[in-house]
């Protein structure tokens, strides 16, 4: 807030001047000052709203009921409700965030996961999945059950992996092009005020934006399915492991130990979501994306010396 406050009067000092000085002002310049202007104003809307909520937060603590909610009356929030707009730009979160700001958040304050979300429902998903396989090598004669957990995780999330790849080609596309457009706005900005066209530079500035915004987007959807995609594969793997201890004959538990049968649920399920849903969500498609980035970069140097060699 601050940061905002001191930006706009700055700026506003600035243009002030020029005013004053030249009488006349550039129409970039009043685009940039009226957005600073929106800035300062959402700024002190900001300030005004942490002061309200740490005024009145004494008396909504006096107002909260005595008894707590009931288990299922906060089921099927945020993303289960969210429309199509809030879940493109994540605001179904928002709620829960203005909830953090006024006090400790609680179990019963987090919303419930989605129904696709739900380690039932991935269980149900695996073990059809594998079924279905199991069956089709029957067909064939095929007694080698080899890889078919593999198999079948692939049949499951097969589809919304392909949209998280999706995701991550939008993503190294505009993160390829961005340098382009920065290096398209510096000759501009570079040209003297006869050679400059209006037309041009909001031209580069709007297509600097709609760059910046779908790699942001982009980036984000990438990283929260590849969390919610590694979530499910590792529910499903964790519950079939422990429903196939529970029916292991007595030659079987003497083979695998229960220190080994924890290690399968703790340690070899956990990895295998966190392949897809690690601190940086892309180590999965980092092995495709990175080699595209490449290509694309040296295509751009190749044509730049060409350019510049004519």
């Amino acid at each position: 807030t601050f940061w905002w406050i001191c930006s706009s009067v700055m700026l506003s000092i600035l243009n002030i001047e020029n005013l004053f000085k030249e009488h006349a002002i550039e129409v970039l310049d009043v685009v940039l000052w009226l957005v600073n202007l929106l800035l300062l104003f959402c700024a002190f809307q900001n300030l005004g709203f942490f002061v309200t909520q740490s005024g009145n937060q004494s008396d909504a603590d006096l107002s909260e009921p005595l008894l707590g909610r009931k288990s299922g009356e906060n089921a099927r929030a945020g993303l289960c409700n969210a429309s199509i707009l809030s879940k493109v730009v994540f605001s179904w979160v928002n709620p829960l965030l203005k909830l953090g700001y006024t006090k400790a958040l609680g179990l019963e304050d987090i919303p419930s996961v989605v129904p696709e979300d739900e380690a039932d429902t991935a269980h149900q998903l695996f073990v059809h999945a594998w079924e279905n396989l199991f069956r089709e090598k029957d067909k064939n004669n095929n007694n080698s059950t080899k890889n078919l957990a593999l198999w079948s995780l692939v049949r499951v999330h097969l589809k919304e992996n392909i949209l998280i790849a999706f995701y991550a080609l939008i993503r190294t596309i505009c993160v390829v092009v961005s340098p382009i457009i920065l290096y398209a706005f510096v000759n501009y900005s570079n040209r003297s005020s006869t050679e400059k066209d209006l037309k041009d530079g909001l031209s580069i500035l709007v297509w600097l934006i709609v760059t910046k915004v779908f790699e942001s987007l982009s980036q984000r959807h990438w990283f929260f399915d590849s969390r919610r995609s590694g979530m499910k594969m590792r529910s499903a793997l964790m519950v079939v492991v422990y429903q196939k201890q529970l029916r292991l004959s007595s030659p079987a538990r003497m083979r695998h130990s229960a220190g080994e049968i924890v290690n399968y649920i703790a340690v070899d399920a956990y990895r295998m979501g966190e392949t897809r849903c690690s601190a940086w969500a892309s180590s999965f498609h980092n092995l495709w994306t990175a080699q595209c980035a490449i290509c694309k970069g040296d295509t751009k140097v190749s044509v730049s010396v060409h350019v510049s060699t004519r």
